[in-house]
C-alpha cells in the first residue's frame, strides 16, 4: 500500500529542512525539494512569485500547477526514466526497476515553505497530510540576519486576492516595504507577521487535522517530540530514524543538518542587540501571543 505523501512547511529557517529529511531517513519515504521555491529552477513550473497563493489564481493555472506537483510523484515522471539513457549492465536495470517500484509503494515528503500560503489549496486538492513548523520570532530574524537574507516583499504585493483575503491588515506595509526595502530586522518582523499570522489561521481552522509544532519543541526534546509527530502520521518510527535524529542534534558541528540543537534555541540571544530584540519583541506581539509567552523572551 503506498504511502500518503506529506507537506512539510512553515516559515523559512523553521527547521523544515530537518524535519523533512528525518521524515525520508526512513526507505518508506522520498524528499522533494521546495517545488514552490522560484530559485530553484524546477523545470516546467509555472510559479512566478515566492509564496504563491494558488486560491487565487484563475482554473487555468491551477490546472497546471497540480500537473506540475503530480510530476514530482508520477510513476512516469520524467526524472526517472532519464535514467534510462545511462543503463549498461543488469545492475542497472535492477536499479531502475526498484526506482519504479519505490514509486508506487513510497510516500512523498514535499518539504517547503514557500508553499505556505497555499498549504489548504494541497490539503483540499490532495489530502495529504499537512506539518506546520513554528520558530520563535526572534530566532527567526536573528536567522535571517546572519544569512543577509533580503525578501522582496512585491512577491506578497503582486498577488491581490492574497493581500485581500489574508494579508489586507499588513497592505500598507507591504507596499511600502516593496518600494523601499527597509532594514533586515525590519523585514524580518514584517515577514514573520504575515507567515505566522497565515499559520495561526490555519490553527484556527485546523488544529485537530493538521499537525503544529515549534521549532524549540524538538530542539528541545527531538525523540519524544518525533514519536508523538510519527502517531500523528501513522508511520513506524524505526532505528534508522532515532540514528539520525541522535546524529544531527547531538553534534559539535553546525551545519544545515548537524547541530547541538538544545544551544541552537537559544542562539538568537547572542546574535541580536538588546534593541533589535525589544523591537521584533513589540513588533511582532500581536501574532506571536498565539504561539509564545513572555518567558519565551
Amino acid at each position: 500500500m503506498k504511502k500518503k505523501n506529506i507537506l512539510v512547511t512553515g516559515s523559512h529557517r523553521s527547521g523544515s529542512t530537518w524535519l523533512g529529511k528525518v521524515i525520508t531517513s526512513s526507505s518508506d519515504y522520498v524528499y522533494v525539494d521546495e517545488p514552490f521555491n522560484i530559485g530553484k529552477n524546477h523545470k516546467c513550473s509555472p510559479f512566478k512569485n515566492q509564496f504563491e497563493y494558488l486560491p487565487g489564481k484563475p482554473m487555468a493555472f491551477q490546472n497546471k500547477a497540480k500537473k506540475y506537483l503530480n510530476s514530482f510523484n508520477s510513476l512516469f515522471a520524467k526524472s526517472t526514466f532519464d535514467k534510462l539513457i545511462y543503463i549498461k549492465s543488469r545492475k542497472d536495470i535492477r536499479k531502475f526497476l526498484s526506482e519504479v517500484k519505490s514509486r508506487i509503494t513510497r510516500g512523498y515528503v514535499y518539504k517547503d515553505p514557500l508553499a505556505l500560503m497555499s498549504a489548504e489549496w494541497i490539503y483540499k486538492n490532495y489530502g495529504w497530510d499537512i506539518v506546520v513548523l513554528v520558530r520563535h520570532p526572534a530566532a527567526f530574524v536573528a536567522s535571517l540576519k546572519v544569512k543577509d537574507w533580503q525578501f522582496y516583499f512585491k512577491y506578497f504585493n503582486e498577488q491581490e486576492e492574497l493581500i485581500n483575503t489574508h494579508l489586507w491588515a499588513y497592505s500598507e506595509t507591504i507596499e511600502e516595504y516593496t518600494n523601499n526595502r527597509p532594514d533586515i530586522v525590519k523585514q524580518g518582523v514584517l515577514l514573520w507577521n504575515i507567515l505566522y499570522s497565515m499559520v495561526h489561521y490555519y490553527q484556527e481552522k485546523y488544529k485537530d487535522e493538521w499537525y503544529f509544532i515549534k521549532h524549540e519543541d524538538l530542539s528541545l526534546q527531538p525523540t519524544e517530540e518525533f514519536e508523538k509527530l510519527y502517531n500523528f502520521l501513522k508511520i513506524e518510527m524505526d532505528n534508522l530514524v532515532k540514528d539520525y535524529i541522535l546524529e544531527t542534534t547531538s553534534s559539535n558541528e553546525e551545519t544545515l543538518l548537524k547541530r547541538d540543537s538544545r544551544k541552537n534555541i537559544s542562539s538568537w540571544k547572542n546574535r541580536l542587540t538588546q534593541e533589535e530584540i525589544q523591537e521584533i519583541k513589540e513588533g511582532t506581539r500581536e501574532v506571536w501571543k498565539y504561539f509564545y509567552t513572555e518567558e519565551d523572551w
